[in-house]
C-alpha cells in the first residue's frame, strides 16, 4: 500500500511573530510529473503547481471554475492538496476558495500573515471551514519556505509591516518556485511600488525566472520595466479574462512586454497553460490546457 503525504508544519517564532514557514512534504511518488497549469478561471489568478503527487493550488480564482479545473487533474480517490497559498484576499483571487475547500481534501492554507484577519466575505466564509475541517491557516511573510520532493518555494513578498503603508495589491504574495530544474516567479497583484522595493532588497539571482505570471493582469499600474529586465523570463503569462471591464490586460504592456519576454501568453484570448520542463529544465513544453 503506497504511504499518504506526510506532512510536517515547522513554525519559528519570536515574540508571537512567524518569522519563518518551512513546510515538508514527503511521499512514495507515484508519478513523476512536474508541472506548472495556469488556469482560464476569467478576470482573476489560479495556478496549480505539481510535483508528483503533491499538488499546490495558490489562488484560487472569482468563482467555481477553479473547483471545476482541479476536478480535471484530481480524478483518483485521493483529491488532495497539500497546499493552498493566497496570494491576498480579494474576490478575483480568493472567491472560488470556498468551493474548493468544500470539494477538496485540503493540508494547509497559507497567506500573508498580515491578511490572516481579513474581512473580506470569501476569505471570512473560508475561514469557516477551514475551522470545521481542521485546516491550519498560517501566516507567512518573506523568508517562509515550502518545500516537497522536487519543489522549493520561496515567499520573497511582502515583508512585515507592509500593509501599514501600501495598498493591498502591493502586499499581495510574491513566490519564487523551483520545480523541475525551472524557475517561476508567481507576482500576485503587486504593482510598482513593490517591484522597487522587490528591486531594493533581493538579489537579481532571487528574482530571475524563465516563467513569469504577470503582475496585476497586467494592469497599466504594474509593469516597472527595470523589474522585468532583471527577471528575463523566457515565457510571461497574462491571467485575465476575455472582454473584462477593467481593460486587462493593457495593449501598451503587452506591447511593451515584446521587450522582456520571448513568448507571451494570455489567458484571455488563448485560455489556460501548462508547462513542464524538459531535459533537466533546458527545454520548455507549453502547451494550451483546458
Amino acid at each position: 500500500m503506497k504511504k499518504n503525504i506526510e506532512l510536517y508544519l515547522v513554525l519559528f517564532s519570536c515574540f508571537a511573530i512567524i518569522a519563518s514557514f518551512y513546510l515538508l512534504l514527503q511521499e512514495n511518488l507515484t508519478s513523476q510529473q512536474e508541472r506548472v497549469i495556469f488556469f482560464d478561471v476569467g478576470q482573476g489568478d489560479a495556478q496549480l503547481l505539481q510535483s508528483g503527487r503533491v499538488l499546490i493550488l495558490q489562488d484560487a480564482g472569482p468563482n467555481n471554475k477553479t473547483a471545476d479545473s482541479l476536478a480535471k487533474v484530481l480524478r483518483g480517490p485521493v483529491r488532495e492538496l497539500a497546499v493552498v497559498l493566497v496570494t491576498h484576499p480579494e474576490a478575483d483571487h480568493i472567491g472560488g476558495l470556498p468551493q474548493v475547500l468544500r470539494t477538496f481534501s485540503v493540508r494547509a492554507i497559507l497567506i500573508p500573515k498580515e491578511f490572516m484577519h481579513s474581512t473580506s466575505a470569501a476569505w471570512q466564509e473560508s475561514l469557516g471551514l477551514a475551522s470545521e475541517r481542521n485546516i491550519p491557516v498560517v501566516g507567512v511573510v518573506r523568508g517562509s519556505e515550502v518545500r516537497a520532493p522536487g519543489l522549493q518555494l520561496q515567499v520573497l513578498w511582502p515583508i512585515a509591516g507592509c500593509v501599514a503603508q501600501n495598498p493591498t495589491n502591493e502586499c499581495a504574495l510574491v513566490t519564487k518556485v523551483r520545480l523541475g530544474g525551472v524557475d517561476y516567479l508567481f507576482t500576485g497583484d503587486i504593482g510598482i511600488r513593490a517591484e522597487r522595493m522587490l528591486l531594493a532588497i533581493s538579489p537579481s539571482s532571487q528574482l530571475s525566472a524563465q516563467i513569469l505570471k504577470i503582475p496585476h493582469h497586467g494592469s497599466k499600474n504594474s509593469i516597472l520595466p527595470q523589474f522585468f529586465r532583471v527577471i528575463s523570463p523566457v515565457l510571461s503569462v497574462v491571467q485575465a479574462g476575455a472582454n473584462n471591464s477593467y481593460g486587462h490586460a493593457d495593449p501598451q504592456i503587452l506591447e511593451r512586454l515584446g521587450a522582456y519576454t520571448k513568448y507571451l501568453w494570455s489567458t484571455a484570448q488563448k485560455g489556460g497553460v501548462e508547462v513542464s520542463a524538459l531535459n533537466g529544465g533546458k527545454q520548455l513544453k507549453i502547451i494550451s490546457w483546458e
